[in-house]
This record gives structure tokens, sequence and C-alpha cells, in this order.
């Protein structure tokens, strides 16, 4: 997890420094990506002191309380990663929303980002609140409970078919915007293919010529050698 967070800083960096320095424009969805890595930070530090309360190792050969803190810090972990997820998508929408056009992709990209901050929202409700009392989530050997909610279905569900839903709808978005670009690059190859193969075929047909006019210049010279010859014969004979 180290790893991955110090990577996402590295591009954190280059993009905050490009949009500054080089673009010298930030817009929304730069603060949105900027968040993004501080919520993924804050994930990563979270799971680390989840791992040192006992992450990772048999439930049942843990103390209570050390079982209970993993689990929490476990919870604290998971909120941060379902807020970071949102914001990872609001950039990529709000940076969408700048480059599109048409009325119907803004209304898209609006209804994307509306509802992806609403299921990201109840996400984090449905998962504080699944057992009653509260405690019981992440303390279920001293205080015992029930569960209303169970929010693996919940979650995978709401979290992950609307995540896959959105990625797809985004990446046709960026398809229709980036098709009319493929079309011209086409029609641009196309045509350098045709001009370069009307450019090689009067060179094939001044190749042809050429080779036609060498296979006559060795009779061209022997005409040319015996050219004196005859003007010699013909002068002893007038004489």
């Amino acid at each position: 997890m180290w790893v991955m967070t110090a990577l996402s800083l590295a591009l954190v960096i280059l993009r905050l420094y490009t949009r500054i320095h080089v673009i010298k424009f930030v817009g929304a969805e730069d603060h949105m990506y900027a968040w993004t890595f501080v919520f993924l930070l804050l994930f990563t530090i979270f799971i680390q002191v989840s791992v040192h309360s006992g992450l990772g190792q048999d439930f049942w050969t843990l103390d209570p309380s050390l079982s209970s803190d993993a689990i929490f810090w476990t919870y604290v972990a998971n909120t941060f990663a379902i807020a970071g997820n949102t914001t990872a998508k609001l950039s990529m929408g709000l940076f969408l929303l700048r480059v599109v056009q048409l009325r119907w992709h803004k209304i898209s990209l609006w209804i994307l980002i509306g509802v992806t901050g609403a299921t990201s929202t109840t996400l984090i409700i449905l998962l504080w609140n699944q057992t009653t009392p509260v405690k019981t989530s992440w303390d279920p050997i001293r205080t015992p409970g029930f569960f209303r909610i169970q929010i693996l279905p919940v979650s995978v569900g709401l979290g992950g078919a609307y995540t896959c839903l959105s990625s797809c709808i985004q990446v046709q978005i960026i398809k229709i915007l980036t098709w009319p670009y493929s079309v011209v690059e086409r029609v641009r190859f196309l045509l350098r293919r045709l001009s370069m193969v009307m450019h090689m075929v009067p060179t094939d047909a001044a190749k042809g010529e050429v080779h036609a006019c060498s296979r006559h210049e060795p009779w061209r010279d022997v005409r040319l050698n015996q050219l004196p010859r005859l003007q010699f014969s013909q002068s002893s004979r007038a004489s």
C-alpha cells in the first residue's frame, strides 16, 4: 500500500506542477484529484494502524480489545476508501464537463456526479449504522446486538455495479469525444497513402521509359560505330 501511495503522490505532484506552472490553470477537477490522494493516504495510514492491532491474524486468537480495535480502524479506513473512490470519479466527471459541448452529454455527466455522491454517502452511512447498537459492528464479542442491514450485498450492488456502470458511461463519452479526431486522422492517412501512390505512378512510368531506352542504347551505339565505315566505303566507291 505504501508503494502505491508513493506512486500516487508522484503523479499528483506532476499533475499539479503541470497545471500550475505550465498550463497556468487549476480547475475543480484538480482539487478533487488532490483530495483523492489525501483520502488514499488516510486509508493507508488507518490500514497500517489496523494491522498493528491484529488485522490479518486469526481473529479468535487475539485479545478482544485488539480484535475490536482492528475492526474499528478497518471501518475508518474503508470510510476514506469510499470517499476517495467518489472524489476520483468526480474529478473525471468535472474534467469531461469542461470538454463536452452537447447538452445531453452535460446532463448525463451531472446525473452521474449526483448519483455517485449519493451512492457513496449511502454506503458510508450504512457502514456505520448496520447494527444495533452501533458498536456491535466492530466489537461483537463484548457488545451483543444484531445486524439490521447486511452491508456486503448492498455495497456490491450500489458500489460495485454502479462503479462499473459509471466507468463504462465515462469511457463511452470519451470515445464519442475522440471519434471525430480519429476519423480525421484516418482520412488524412488515406490521403497521404493516395498521394504517395499517385506520385509513384509517373515515377514508375518514367522508370519504364528509361529502361526501354537503356535496352536500345547498344543498338544505337552499334549504328553510330558503323556510320564512319559506311561513309568511308561510299567515298572509296566514288573515287
